[in-house]
């Protein structure tokens, strides 16, 4: 090995403006030693007699990208350092540092460094896309908007900007602005997945589902082993009502990634709204096997349990997102529905709710019916049913509407009123929120207890976003930034 080095410094010595494709071999063959870094050292050791400053900054350039291919970012970013403080003017040194720390995800330090690149003179669309991440990362959308815009300013056939300005648009809920520049981006170029595969999610958010499950299909076909996109489209596909396909693209997902909880969750989802609750309940308790303190799977299973008639597990599924989560106020209706059911003691649970109630201002159907439940007759149906239509939203009043006759029915069967609970149920399942959780739960009330499926025409015009307003949006796989 002492051998190599030295005569890879005599010549540093004689050609020391070929510095560049001399640290290159020397990283080649260094690469195959086990003391990677002992050698590195030792060469630049050698060098340090013989080269000028930015002769040596420019080694620890190439020392640092060489440490970086290996994944070694923090030895790179030392190296970075060494080469900056020798060349302090030099703008790509900064940019190939920020390019780490956003690896590393210290999106604050990566802004500082794209900063001080395009101070230093480099404002190529790259750099301008790669700050805007940074500031995407960062939740800081405006900026991000601005630095993609920047970039699109300097190439205008960049179609990563385009991309990338779509999702912060996205974002920030400007959807006519999201799905123009994904059009712009594919007009560039048609064979960009990430672009179909964004758009879709605007689709779909839209309530648009055949023009996402399109757009989906051909992101798809570019890039078949994007598990993600298989997730989504699934999602589209049931919020048609076309479970068995969605079940069939959440099992490819799940063969892409057997890790993929999303998949799991999202395909228990299906199973649930085809009342195959044995099944929901396994896939549920596979996405809690690889994420332990998911909530949104034990709520899922919870429900599962609850609409299975199991009460006792569902019990302990509720009160397990309520540990998780004290702020969670759809937990504690839940558990207290069970506990109902179960004819157990809910004073422990009332205390809780009452507190939940106390410590939020905001308004909205869980917050009503919280208050409902705590007020021991102190707030009627009629006042959480007349807080609803207040609301001049339709689709959002639809939905709460649904949710609302479910737990007002709940309470009604406590109290011994099963005629006033079927009526509530029936009203719940008339709302036709496909999407609602409580619509399936409501059906489920009636089919075990009256042996009646009460199935309502779909209308098309009504579409609901999310499984439940309070959790998380965990149900699609998410966006796709574009990489340069």
């Amino acid at each position: 090995m002492t051998g190599r080095i030295i005569i890879a410094g005599v010549f540093a010595l004689l050609l020391a403006s070929s510095v560049d494709g001399l640290a290159d071999d020397v990283c080649r063959s260094a690469a195959v030693d086990k003391d990677y870094d002992a050698a590195l050292n030792e060469y630049a050791d050698t060098l340090k007699s013989g080269l000028t400053d930015k002769e040596m900054s420019a080694f620890y350039k190439k020392r640092s990208e060489a440490a970086r291919k290996k994944g070694l970012c923090d030895q790179a970013i030392v190296a970075y350092d060494r080469a900056i403080a020798l060349d302090p003017k030099l703008a790509d040194l900064y940019f190939s540092r920020g390019c780490i720390y956003s690896d590393k995800k210290l999106f604050g330090p990566a802004i500082d460094d794209y900063s001080k690149a395009i101070t230093l003179g480099r404002k190529d669309a790259t750099t301008y896309i790669r700050r805007g991440i940074a500031y995407y990362k960062k939740e800081t959308y405006d900026k991000a908007i601005s630095d993609f815009s920047s970039a699109i300013s300097i190439d205008p056939q960049n179609v990563a900007a385009y991309t990338n300005r779509g999702i912060a648009y996205f974002q920030k809920n400007d959807y006519e602005e999201a799905l123009a520049d994904y059009d712009r981006a594919l007009k560039i170029d048609p064979g960009v997945a990430a672009a179909y595969y964004n758009r879709a999610i605007a689709y779909s958010d839209k309530g648009f589902y055949d023009q996402a499950m399109a757009d989906y299909n051909k992101a798809i076909e570019l890039e078949p082993q994007n598990a993600a996109a298989y997730v989504n489209r699934g999602v589209a596909e049931r919020n048609k009502g076309l479970y068995d396909r969605a079940i069939a693209d959440y099992d490819k997902a799940i063969g892409q990634d057997p890790k993929n909880a999303p998949a799991y969750i999202n395909r228990g989802v299906a199973e649930r709204n085809k009342g195959l609750y044995d099944r929901a309940v396994a896939d549920y308790s596979k996405a809690i096997e690889l994420e332990p303190n998911n909530l949104v799977a034990y709520i899922n299973r919870g429900n599962a349990y609850y609409y299975a008639g199991q009460y006792a597990p569902a019990k302990t599924d509720f009160a397990k997102a309520a540990e998780m989560d004290p702020g969670f106020g759809y937990a504690y209706l839940r558990l207290l529905n069970a506990i109902w059911e179960l004819k157990g003691d809910d004073t422990d649970v009332i205390k809780k709710l009452r507190k939940y109630v106390a410590s939020n201002d905001a308004k909205g159907i869980i917050l009503s019916v919280a208050e409902y439940y705590t007020a021991e007759g102190k707030v009627s149906e009629q006042h959480v049913l007349e807080q609803i239509a207040r609301d001049k939203d339709f689709k959002r009043r639809t939905e709460m509407l649904c949710q609302a006759y479910f737990f007002l029915g709940t309470k009604r069967l406590a109290n011994g009123n099963e005629e006033g609970a079927a009526e509530y149920f029936t009203k719940s399942v008339e709302t036709n929120a496909l999407e609602c959780d409580e619509y399936y739960g409501s059906k489920a009330m009636l089919n075990r207890r009256a042996s009646q499926t009460h199935e309502i025409p779909r209308d098309e015009k009504i579409v609901f976003t999310s499984e439940h307003p309070e959790l998380p949006d965990y149900f699609r796989m998410p966006l796709q930034l574009f990489y340069v």
